[in-house]
């Protein structure tokens, strides 16, 4: 993770994260999966890291969900979780191309694809599987998100609550 650099002229941000899935009315099993990740830290789980203060490296947040009409939405979801921990906890901030956490965040996403696709060819009976995901990276006083699908993402500041990410599920608003 080397050249992430800390920005000192900033106060450290303190991250207090609760997580909790719910499989819903419609399917039986639970889709969902959550990641928190604390790059200044080799491993720890959620618990360790539900309250934490972002160090220089960064702190990757992550929800995932299988699409329920495919079969292996479940192995979908934390495949892609994995894939994305795994080149990150690789690749950010080793090489020119990956020293911007957006950049390695995209990147990232595009390398978990691989990893879904590769496990559905290994098995006729998980074609078609995927999953969604949406990536909250921090890293000195910024955020940076990336998605692919229909997850969503909120800012919740000053008691108001602001939608960060765009559902693509959706049609877009009507403009006069």
């Amino acid at each position: 993770m080397g050249n992430a650099v800390e920005d000192k002229t900033h106060p450290p941000i303190l991250l207090s994260l609760s997580a909790l899935t719910d499989a819903g009315r419609v399917r039986k099993n639970n889709e969902d999966s959550f990641l928190l990740a604390n790059f200044d830290r080799e491993t720890a789980g959620l618990k360790e890291l539900a309250c934490h203060t972002v160090g220089p490296k960064g702190s990757l947040l992550a929800v995932s969900d299988g699409m329920g009409w495919a079969e292996g939405g479940e192995l979908a979801s934390r495949s892609t979780e994995g894939a994305v921990f795994q080149w990150l906890s690789e690749n950010w901030g080793r090489k020119p191309l990956v020293t911007s956490l957006g950049a390695a965040l995209e990147r990232s996403i595009h390398m978990a694809n691989e990893t879904v696709l590769r496990k559905a060819r290994e098995n006729p009976k998980l074609f078609g599987m995927g999953a969604t995901i949406l990536l909250a990276g921090i890293v000195g006083d910024r955020l940076y998100l990336r998605w692919v699908g229909d997850n969503r993402c909120y800012l919740f500041r000053n008691n108001a609550m602001a939608r960060l990410s765009e559902d693509p599920s959706l049609p877009a608003p009507v403009q006069d």
